[in-house]
């Protein structure tokens, strides 16, 4: 098997607890990794790595980063960019001095994105940390039939869902632009106009959604395509395994395409006017009778692991083809 530099950027963060899982599973398959948050040059210099692996939570790459990729293919190692969070725009490509041997994405819409980047693509999300999946972790004290809905932008992003379900919006997100006297001002005033259902309800704090998630059995609708995959993955961490049915859009579930099954282990919702969709599930009154978003540790990263170890030896291999591969010669 090959030894493996792994780099990503410092910080008790989303992709450091993914890549401390993925480091742990790689080695379990034999190969040799090493995890660091440094750029020093030195150690690409004095270590035999086969194949250098970057996972960055999104561009832009810094200049550090960028001389790291560069030194890497400069000595013969071929290296892999994992990003995890694309914004909605055309991305430049790379010089062929920079731009990596493989660029891993978290879901496949995303590709249109870095098309004109020369290298292999691949999907790759970020590995949840699961609970256990024993019945005594699931709570089904209740049949499912309220929603939990992150807001992304506004309180007016609440308009738009029409159910008479009861309905629990997470604005925490807001509270970077407004205060909870101010937001809960602005909620009452929508009830008292009626523009909101009466079974809506407005959640500020950390603590309000860890009894929620706790107390209830809820459909989480993640599915809005503004929601960043390291705030999705977040979002797996707290409900998968706890007696709650995840709704995601069709490209968020080509993340780990192998284990999401819509109408058995979640709900999946078309990615574009995915609110008309909701509300089309709302109105089908169509409740996933014994469904809950559950998984085991292995479902969710072996096949990933396995199908990036062969990416790893395919590379690996192609670079030394290209390195050892004899020039052509001329005949006198």
């Amino acid at each position: 098997m090959s030894q493996i530099l792994i780099y990503s950027r410092p910080g008790k963060n989303q992709v450091n607890s993914s890549v401390e899982i993925l480091t742990e599973k790689l080695s379990e398959i034999g190969h040799t990794t090493e995890h660091t948050h440094s750029t020093n040059w030195a150690r690409i210099f004095l270590n035999p790595y086969h194949l250098v692996h970057l996972f960055i939570e999104q561009l832009p790459l810094t200049v550090n980063e960028l001389f790291f990729i560069s030194l890497a293919k400069t000595l013969g190692k071929p290296t892999i960019l994992s990003l995890f969070n694309s914004e909605n725009k055309q991305t430049k490509p790379l010089s062929s001095l920079v731009c990596p041997d493989a660029l891993s994405l978290s879901q496949t819409n995303h590709f249109q994105f870095y098309r004109d980047w020369i290298c292999s693509k691949s999907v790759l999300p970020l590995f949840p940390e699961l609970k256990p999946t024993s019945p005594s972790s699931v709570n089904l004290k209740n049949s499912i039939s309220s929603y939990l809905i992150p807001l992304e932008k506004n309180l007016d992003e609440a308009f738009q869902y029409k159910t008479d379900h009861e309905i629990y919006f997470d604005a925490r997100s807001l509270l970077n632009k407004c205060s909870s006297t101010i937001l809960r001002k602005q909620w009452n005033h929508f009830l008292k106009e009626k523009k909101l259902n009466p079974l809506s309800h407005l959640i500020l704090s950390e603590d309000k959604i860890k009894d929620l998630l706790k107390d209830e059995n809820l459909y989480v609708v993640l599915a809005n395509p503004r929601l960043k995959h390291t705030e999705f993955t977040s979002w797996l961490e707290k409900t998968l395994n706890r007696g709650h049915v995840i709704l995601l859009n069709e490209f968020q579930a080509t993340g780990f395409s192998q284990a999401w099954t819509s109408g058995q282990n979640c709900q999946v919702l078309a990615a574009h006017h995915w609110p008309k969709s909701l509300n089309q599930f709302f109105l089908s009154e169509n409740e996933l009778a014994n469904c809950y978003s559950r998984f085991k540790n292995s479902e969710l990263t072996e096949p990933l692991v396995n199908e990036l170890s062969r990416l790893y030896a395919k590379i690996i291999r192609q670079n030394a083809t290209m390195i050892s591969a004899d020039s052509v010669k001329m005949k006198s």
